[in-house]
């Protein structure tokens, strides 16, 4: 018979698995001393169902948020949208099990870049688009070659990344039972940076490269904001 000790630290280092993780040592612990409970296995369903419906909602609110950043006319609610959407991917990953990952996503993404950008728009005083600066001759909106060119990017950007998730999507199903020791805890960690440099390493450079297409798109936006006359004045 195991002891009480044994048994009360096996429960506070469970505490912090995943609950798929805690699932597949439940059912094998029910294996060995043969005590499956009928409504263990509603209750599991129902947890099952509750972390679906939350994994939905948040991939809900992140292509919601994530439209609203490219359709916003206002830089400073193009901002808020892209904040909306990183606390949804952060939901996302804590619903996966990867906590690290969560709080990467918060503390540097949420925290430090999102308040850079946003002291970066307010720095520039980047307005919403007048109906009268439309009609200028602005060649960063009125040339379609321009933005031809910035749409077979995002489209090319895209493909690279779908092709990475569904080149590792057929790994998804493989069971639990063999990388899970029964005695020992489930780290992340190790599998997220392996399968970051592996498995994903294209959609990982492509990330990338849009983390520096947003960094050449600001300064545009600056040489733009720097050029256009104020009210009144001609343009030379």
């Amino acid at each position: 018979m195991p002891q009480r000790g044994h048994l009360h630290e096996h429960r506070v280092g469970a505490g912090r698995l995943h609950p798929r993780v805690l699932q597949v040592r439940h059912r094998q612990t029910e294996a060995q001393h043969g005590r499956a409970r009928p409504e263990d296995g509603v209750h599991q369903e129902d947890q099952r169902a509750v972390v679906d419906l939350l994994f939905y909602v948040a991939a809900l609110v992140a292509v919601l948020t994530a439209v609203g950043v490219v359709l916003a006319r206002n830089p400073v609610v193009s901002v808020v949208s892209l904040l909306s959407c990183f606390g949804s991917l952060a939901v996302i990953y804590l619903l996966a099990g990867f906590q690290f990952l969560a709080a990467i996503q918060i503390l540097v993404y949420g925290g430090a870049i999102m308040v850079l950008f946003l002291f970066v728009v307010m720095l520039l005083n980047l307005g919403g688009l007048n109906p009268e600066d439309e009609d200028r001759d602005d060649p960063l909106f009125h040339d379609r070659r321009r933005s031809a060119g910035g749409l077979a990017v995002a489209v090319a950007l895209g493909s690279a990344s779908l092709i990475g998730i569904l080149r590792g999507a057929r790994h998804l199903a493989e069971p639990t039972n063999g990388l899970v020791p029964p005695e020992e805890g489930f780290d992340a960690l190790p599998a997220l940076a392996e399968a970051m440099f592996t498995r994903y390493s294209l959609p990982f450079e492509a990330a990338s490269v849009l983390l520096l297409a947003t960094t050449v798109g600001v300064m545009v936006l600056a040489k733009r904001q720097r050029s256009i006359p104020p009210a009144g004045e001609e343009r030379s």
